[in-house]
């Protein structure tokens, strides 16, 4: 629930923002500002997408989704830094057009109080966010952590544009706000990298060699014949295969599962479900 609440103020913020910065971006002739304008705008979506995939990956498995909604959020997570690297794109495009035209402007101060403002703004929510995110192992709580200090740097070099340009330097307004659109574009890509792994459901290296570890230690397992680990939001379900004397019951043999499947569980916290397949040692690559 507190990371709900932090979600909706950082869209409240991300919004309020966007207003601000757009309308002083035009009125104060400052495309830096604007460009960071348009940039929490994207932050607002991204936003809104964090707090609907909270909500979902929160919802109990049902009959169509027996594995649970967690993969929600890291789905949240990476449509957050496509925005990213959507906007990064399209502002790049925009100040490119501005200096192979020449359409240089000088801006107001007023634009420096609006950059200065929203680096205050989005460094509170960084730090925020990130401590949460830590706390709740969340992924997207992560994202927008990344996307606020993004942000950040945005509003610095936006700052730093209006700065240089009033000073003289006209052409220091569009080049700050390519600047702030490379740092769009290396956060988004960021994002969409630390998740895509969890979505095509790459193997889990340090999981997995915990579990090995501790599945050949439980009384009863003679040999591992396969594993395979997944992620699922921030937890992770585990399937193994075990070889046992042949000459166990079925009982025995279910045991020495269920053994296997506690064990694994006080390992690694983070291991949702275990699915353990029992066959006789010696014979892990027959079928079933």
């Amino acid at each position: 629930m507190l990371g709900q609440g932090l979600a909706w103020s950082t869209l409240l913020a991300n919004l309020l923002l966007a207003g601000v910065k757009i309308v002083g971006g035009i009125a104060f002739n400052s495309q830096a500002v604007l460009a960071d304008g348009l940039h929490s705008i994207s932050d607002a979506v991204g936003s809104g997408a964090v707090l609907y995939g909270r909500h979902l990956a929160a919802t109990p498995p049902d009959e169509d989704h027996p594995y649970g909604h967690e993969k929600a959020e890291s789905i949240a997570a990476f449509a957050v830094g496509a925005l990213l690297g959507a906007a990064g794109l399209s502002v790049a495009a925009d100040a490119v057009e501005r200096l192979a035209v020449g359409h240089l402007s000088r801006p107001a101060v007023g634009a420096l109080v609006i950059a200065a403002a929203g680096m205050v703004v989005k460094e509170v929510l960084f730090r925020l966010s990130r401590s949460r995110s830590q706390d709740l192992e969340s992924r997207a709580l992560e994202a927008n952590a990344v996307d606020s200090r993004a942000d950040v740097w945005s509003s610095l070099a936006a700052l730093l544009g209006v700065v240089a340009a009033r000073a003289g330097w006209a052409w220091a307004d569009p080049v700050m706000a390519l600047a702030v659109a490379g740092l769009l574009l290396w956060a988004g890509l960021s994002i969409l990298r630390g998740n895509l792994d969890d979505l095509v459901e790459r193997h889990r290296g340090a999981i997995e060699k915990t579990v090995r570890q501790v599945v050949l230690g439980v009384e009863g397992v003679r040999e591992m014949h396969g594993l395979r680990a997944r992620g699922m939001g921030r937890y992770v379900l585990v399937d193994v295969k075990i070889g046992v004397d042949g000459d166990l019951s079925v009982t025995a043999g279910h045991e020495v599962a269920r053994a296997v499947a506690d064990a694994v569980h006080r390992a690694s916290p983070t291991v949702r479900e275990v699915l353990v397949h029992v066959n006789p040692a010696g014979r892990g690559n027959e079928r079933p």
